[in-house]
Formats: C-alpha cells, structure tokens, sequence
C-alpha cells in the first residue's frame, strides 16, 4: 500500500488531505541532513543525504497503519522507494556544481528508512547516497552543493550549519551559504497559494548553497 509523495504534489499533481488551501510558498517541509565524502587527495566520491519529513505529511502517509509497527514500516519503505524512483528524473532535488560546471551521479544507492519521534509526532525519515560516476577532485576547484525544491513547494533545509558535514578531507573546508532573496521574489513566494502553476526558478533562491574547498 503506497501512499502519494510529497514530491508527488509538485511534480504530478497528487493531493495532500482535503481542507482549506494553505497561502504562501511554501507548504510543507524536509529537514536535511548531507555528508560529503572526500578521500585524502581532496577527491570527493559521494553524498549521502538524510531527509526528515514534516510531522503533517508523515500522518498522512501512516493514516491507517500507524498502530501497526510492522504494516508502518513496510509502508515507509515503499514510500521512500517510490519517492527515489521519482526524484532520479530531477537528479534528487539536489544541483552539484565543481567549479561552476554540473555534475552528474550516478542513481542514488543504500536507501534506509525510519520513523523518529518529534515533539510534534512521528515524522518520516529516508537516507540516501548518491554516488558520482568518478571521484571528483577539488584540490583545483570547489565544488559546490545544493538540496532544493525547484518550486518551492517543499522548504527543504539543514537545521543548522553542522548538519552539512565532511567525511574525511584533511585539509578541506565546509561552508554554508544562505541565500538571500530579494524583496520581490519574497513577495511572490507570499502570493502562492498550494494551486498555483509550479515556478522551476523559485526555490534556487531560497537554497543554502554548501561549497567544500580542498587545499
């Protein structure tokens, strides 16, 4: 039994529980957790990511199940397997620049589920990797991170600086950088409402943007 994804709402229309629409981009949330692995040259290999769904969409994926662990579990997985199969089209939410040009992975590996507690609920987690077709060397070039919506439907963000981290990488540094968007783009993001037509551009610029030097 799977129940529609979040992402499902933005790219293909799939509703969340009836009532009155929400105001305002955006409407739900993912908490964020990401790990650079980068070997001792200054060569990064992967990203592993963790993302930790709202309490709301978490009791709608349970609805039903919730009080049975086993059916719960089974349920989260599929969720999550459907939610990686879906997101490979849109390279997982996640742009990987190295000195400014795009980098490809490889399909994301070692999903891994679970269910945490919050002060507002259980709220549905999913870990993942994401390999990069050949080790990535940034002792000439920094390379840079994102996750995002590119709509801005999903406010997707680590919590704070420390939940971007390095693996290895002696001699290299992690820097978070938040961006600020202007007034106007502000003001729009205010404007739409959960029915409004998807703009691609929106969420770029309320991203926090990682870069990882090597020296």
């Amino acid at each position: 039994m799977i129940r529609p994804l979040m992402m499902a709402i933005v790219l293909f229309g799939v509703g969340l529980p009836s009532g009155p629409p929400p105001l305002a981009h955006p409407h739900a949330s993912i908490t964020l957790e990401t790990s650079l692995q980068v070997d001792a040259d200054g060569k990064a290999s992967r990203l592993h990511q963790v993302w930790t769904f709202d309490a709301l969409y978490t009791a709608f994926v349970l609805e039903g199940v919730a009080e049975t662990p086993a059916l719960a579990a089974q349920v989260v997985r599929e969720v999550a397997e459907e939610n990686l199969r879906n997101l490979g089209e849109y390279a997982y939410f996640t742009e990987i620049r190295l000195g400014g040009a795009q980098i490809v992975t490889e399909p994301a590996t070692d999903l891994t589920t679970a269910l945490v507690e919050s002060p507002n609920g259980a709220r549905l987690q999913m870990a993942f990797t994401l390999p990069f077709e050949k080790p990535l060397d940034l002792s000439d070039a920094a390379l840079v991170y994102a996750v995002f919506d590119p709509s801005f439907y999903i406010d997707m963000r680590h919590k704070v600086p420390s939940d971007a981290r390095l693996e290895g990488g002696n001699g290299c540094a992690l820097e978070m950088h938040q961006s600020e968007p202007s007034q106007d783009i502000a003001n729009l993001a205010a404007a739409l409402d959960k029915e409004a037509e998807p703009i691609p551009t929106l969420g770029r610029h309320f991203a926090q943007f990682i870069e990882v030097a090597c020296r």
